[in-house]
């Protein structure tokens, strides 16, 4: 259960050593966390209240210190109680990615965004071997989200009838992660979890809890395959391959060909896709929130434009066009 406003601010007062603090409520992500800026003697923060995800964060905490130690930017973390989920960070500001992203300059942020990715990918599993891996469960949790919430709740399709498509789709998923190298993946990087800082020349990562080891084409199309903007298939063909070059002269990626590495990129995003499909259906449904509605049908495409490049997909291609 959420807690009190009353408890936050009485915690967030302690922590400032000030009585006179205001909190003001930033707009919710698609998790259960809420987020305020925290207004103390004229500097501000930010007061995570993730009281509804308590197991979230000392994952934070910890993926915080790992991405820090690659170079990347977070949130500085002044204070936190873990057992009743609070974090206290510094303020990065209001400015996503997203919000400022246009034709002149997408080409010189994701170029900074594809750099930050390498940063993360650069970071030695070999010391975090308990960190999480995107495996089977996983795999079959987030396969579920997409099979209720998408086709079954939102469209009302028999899966019983579909089960044998499904399941070799699951299997092809589960196949192209495993065929991949393993890196830490954000899971999440795209332009609203990236903050532009005052400069506009650096940027900085936030909503990294569900970090994991995982395909190393998997932030790389969270990003340029974003599912609140979209980019004329050439330009991410370019952005993608010139990424793929740049692992590879980082050691990360070994020799594989154009047409493997897309291959993996694609069908990765396919999956990634079809479960946010499931999670925005999921919000609508369970949660009365529909502002993620409008964005599913950039989604749609890149889905079936994905499922009609592969003939192992024609029959989710097939299913998927008879329900629009």
């Amino acid at each position: 259960m959420a807690s009190s406003l009353q408890s936050l601010k009485q915690w967030v007062s302690q922590q400032l050593s000030d009585q006179g603090v205001t909190l003001q409520s930033l707009c919710p992500d698609a998790s259960y966390r809420r987020y305020f800026r925290v207004k103390c003697a004229g500097q501000t923060y930010i007061l995570a209240d993730a009281s509804a995800e308590l197991s979230t964060v000392p994952v934070f905490i910890e993926i915080a210190a790992m991405l820090k130690q690659q170079g990347v930017i977070v949130p500085e973390i002044y204070a936190s109680d873990i057992k009743r989920g609070y974090l206290l960070e510094a303020d990065l500001g209001d400015t996503t990615l997203l919000s400022i992203l246009d034709a002149n300059n997408a080409d010189s942020f994701y170029k900074k965004a594809c750099e930050i990715i390498l940063k993360i990918q650069a970071y030695p599993l070999d010391s975090h071997p308990t960190l999480p891996r995107y495996d089977s469960a996983l795999l079959q949790r987030e396969w579920t989200v997409f099979t209720t919430w998408f086709l079954e709740k939102y469209h009302g399709v028999t899966l019983a009838d579909v089960a044998p498509m499904l399941t070799q789709c699951r299997q092809l998923f589960e196949d192209i992660f495993n065929e991949q190298p393993q890196v830490l993946v954000h899971r999440d990087f795209h332009s609203r979890n990236i903050m532009v800082l005052d400069d506009n020349e650096q940027l900085a990562v936030i909503d990294f809890q569900g970090a994991v080891q995982g395909p190393i084409t998997y932030d790389a199309v969270s990003l340029l395959k974003g599912c609140y903007i979209a980019w004329p298939p050439e330009q991410v063909l370019e952005w993608a391959l010139q990424l793929k070059e740049n692992m590879f002269a980082q050691g990360t990626l070994p020799p594989v060909s154009d047409a493997q590495y897309l291959r993996w990129f694609e069908l990765t995003g396919l999956q990634r896709h079809l479960k946010v499909l499931g999670q925005f259906c999921r919000q609508s449904l369970e949660d009365a929130n529909d502002a993620y509605l409008p964005d599913m049908p950039r989604v749609l495409n890149y889905v079936l434009a994905i499922c009609g490049r592969y003939p192992e997909l024609k029959d989710l291609n097939q299913l998927l066009k008879g329900l629009l």
